[in-house]
C-alpha cells in the first residue's frame, strides 16, 4: 500500500534540496573564491595566519552559543509536530536573553586573550591583531546562528540556505575585493570578514522579525521549569559538543602550528575545503531531514523515520561516490586549478582528508537520529572520545621528519591522517548507537550495487590516465565522462528502487 505522508516527506526533502544545492553551489563558488584570493595575493602565510584566528574565533562561537541553536531546532521542532506555539515564543525568549550576556562576555574574553593566544600557543605575534579584530563578530555569529536555527525548525530551508549560503559569502568577496582595490591590505580580509558575518546576522534576524515572530503574538508567558530544564539538559551538552566537534576538525591546525609553522598551515587548509566538498551533499538533504523526522517522532512515526534515513543514506552515496572516486584520483589537478603549484605538497593530505570525508558524508544521518531522541549527552561522549584519539595521533605523526617517505610534507599528511582515522571512528560509533537505540541502520542494499558499478568507469579512467597526459580541459571531458557512465549504468542495472522511481516521476512533472 502506498505511504502518502512518506512520499510527500521525500518529495519535500528532494524538492528543497534543489534549492539547498543551488545556494550551496553558490556559496562554494563564494567561499572558496574568498579563499583563493587570500591565499593567492597575501601569501600562504597570511593565510595560515587567518586559518589559525578563524580556528579561535570558532572554537568561541562554538563554546558560547551553549548549544543553543541546535536546541532551538529541535524543540521548536516538537513544539510545533504538539501543536503547542505558546512554548515556542517562551523558548525563544528564555534563549535569546541568555544568549545575549554570553556572546558578550565571550567577545570581551577572546579580545583580552589575543596576546597569549598568539604568543603562547602559536608563537606568531601577528595572529593577536586578527584575533582582536575579529573578536567583536561573535555576537553577530552567535545571534545569526539562534535565528537560523528558528528559521530551519519552521522549515523555510531555501531561506536559510539562502542567508547562511550565499548573503555570508557573497558579501565577504564583494567587500575583500573592494577593501583590496582601496588598498587596506591585510585589514580587507578583517573588514571583509565582518561585513559577510554581520549581512547574515541582520538578514536572519529581519527574516524572524516579519515572516515569524508575528505568528508568535499571543500571551507573553514565562517557560516552564520542567521545559527550561528539558532544553538546557539537551542543549548543554551540545555547547561541548560545538567546541569539540571544532577541535576535532581544527586541531590539525593547531598541531601544525604548534609543532611547524603558519606556512604548513596555510598549505594544510588549502585542501581542508576541498575535502570539505563532499559535506555539500548531506547538507542538501539534512537541514530539513531533522526538522521533519523530528515532527515525525513526535507523532511516533518510527516506519516513516526508518525509510526516509535509508533513502536520505543511498541518496548521498550515489552523488558522493563518482565525486569522491575523481578528487582521490587527481588531487594534484584539483589544489593546482584552486590555490596553484604551491600548495602541490598537500597531495597526500588531500587524499586521506577525502576518505574521512566520504565516510563521515554516508554516516552522519546516524547523528541526526540520535539527536532526534535527545542523546546529545551521547553525542558529546563519542566525540570526546574521538578528540583525544585525534590529539593523540596529531602529537604522535605531526612532528614525525616522514609520513609515507614524504619528509616535505610529513606534517600536514600525519595531521590528515589521524583527523580521517578519527572521523572514521566516531561515525562508527554513531552508527552503532543509532542502531542500539533507534534500531535504524541507515543504509540499503543497493548501495553495494552502485559501488561495484562505479568500478567500471573507475577502471576505465585508470586505463586511459596510463597513456595520455591529463590537461585541465581533458580533466573536464574525463569527469564528464565518468558520470555519464555513471549514470547509465545505474539505470541499466537497476540500482534505483520504487522510492526512487516515483520521486523522479514526481519531479518530472513539477519541471514540464
Amino acid at each position: 500500500m502506498k505511504d502518502s505522508n512518506l512520499d510527500n516527506m521525500l518529495g519535500n526533502i528532494a524538492q528543497s534540496s534543489t534549492i539547498v544545492l543551488l545556494a550551496l553551489v553558490l556559496s562554494k563558488v563564494f567561499s572558496y573564491s574568498y579563499r583563493i584570493i587570500i591565499a593567492r595575493y597575501f601569501g600562504a602565510n597570511i593565510y595560515g595566519v587567518l586559518s589559525l584566528a578563524l580556528v579561535v574565533i570558532g572554537f568561541f562561537v562554538a563554546f558560547f552559543t551553549l548549544g543553543f541553536p541546535d536546541g532551538v531546532t529541535r524543540f521548536v521542532a516538537l513544539y510545533r509536530g504538539k501543536k503547542e506555539d505558546k512554548k515556542i515564543k517562551s523558548l525563544l525568549d528564555f534563549s535569546s536573553k541568555i544568549l545575549l550576556i554570553i556572546s558578550i562576555i565571550a567577545s570581551l574574553i577572546c579580545f583580552f586573550l589575543s596576546d597569549f593566544i598568539a604568543i603562547n600557543i602559536f608563537h606568531n605575534p601577528s595572529i593577536s591583531h586578527f584575533l582582536k579584530s575579529l573578536s567583536i563578530v561573535i555576537p553577530f555569529w552567535i545571534f545569526a546562528a539562534f535565528f537560523l536555527s528558528i528559521i530551519r525548525a519552521y522549515e523555510k530551508i531555501g531561506v536559510y540556505s539562502i542567508i547562511e549560503n550565499i548573503i555570508q559569502n557573497a558579501g565577504k568577496v564583494f567587500f575583500l575585493i573592494l577593501f583590496i582595490l582601496f588598498g587596506l591590505r591585510e585589514n580587507a580580509i578583517l573588514f571583509s570578514f565582518f561585513a559577510g558575518i554581520f549581512l547574515m546576522f541582520l538578514s536572519s534576524y529581519l527574516y524572524f522579525k516579519i515572516k515569524i515572530a508575528p505568528r508568535l503574538n499571543g500571551t507573553n508567558q514565562k517557560l516552564k521549569k520542567t521545559d527550561s530544564s528539558a532544553f538546557l539538559s539537551y542543549s548543554l551538552p551540545l555547547m561541548f559538543l560545538g567546541v569539540i566537534s571544532t577541535f576535532l576538525f581544527w586541531i590539525d591546525s593547531f598541531t601544525i602550528g604548534f609543532f611547524k609553522s603558519t606556512l604548513e598551515v596555510g598549505y594544510y587548509n588549502a585542501v581542508v575545503p576541498i575535502a570539505i566538498l563532499l559535506s555539500l551533499t548531506p547538507q542538501i538533504f539534512l537541514r530539513l531531514t531533522f526538522p521533519l523526522i523530528t515532527k515525525e517522532y513526535s507523532q511516533k512515526k518510527l516506519s516513516h523515520i526508518k525509510e526516509v534515513s535509508k533513502q536520505i543514506s543511498k541518496w548521498i552515496f550515489i552523488i558522493n561516490l563518482p565525486v569522491f572516486i575523481l578528487m582521490f584520483l587527481f588531487p594534484g589537478a584539483i589544489i593546482n586549478i584552486l590555490f596553484g603549484e604551491e600548495y602541490l605538497i598537500a597531495i597526500t593530505a588531500l587524499r586521506f582528508l577525502l576518505v574521512g570525508s566520504l565516510f563521515s558524508s554516508i554516516a552522519i544521518i546516524s547523528n541526526n537520529l540520535l539527536s532526534m531522541i535527545g542523546k546529545s549527552k551521547l553525542i558529546l561522549i563519542d566525540i570526546i572520545l574521538s578528540s583525544i584519539l585525534n590529539l593523540i595521533l596529531n602529537i604522535w605523526l605531526v612532528p614525525k621528519e616522514t609520513i609515507f617517505m614524504l619528509d616535505n610534507a610529513s606534517g600536514i599528511n600525519g595531521a590528515a591522517l589521524a583527523t580521517m582515522l578519527s572521523i572514521i571512528f566516531f561515525n562508527l560509533l554513531f552508527m552503532i548507537q543509532a542502531g542500539h537505540y533507534v534500531k535504524i541502520i541507515p543504509l540499503r542494499r543497493k548501495m553495494l550495487n552502485i559501488l561495484l558499478i562505479s568500478l567500471i568507469p573507475l577502471f576505465f579512467i585508470l586505463f586511459i590516465r596510463k597513456f595520455i597526459y591529463i590537461t585541465t580541459i581533458l580533466l573536464i571531458l574525463l569527469t564528464c565522462s565518468f558520470f555519464l557512465i555513471y549514470l547509465l549504468l545505474i539505470f541499466v542495472f537497476n540500482a534505483l528502487d520504487k522510492n526512487d522511481i516515483a520521486l523522479l516521476k514526481k519531479l518530472k512533472n513539477k519541471i514540464l
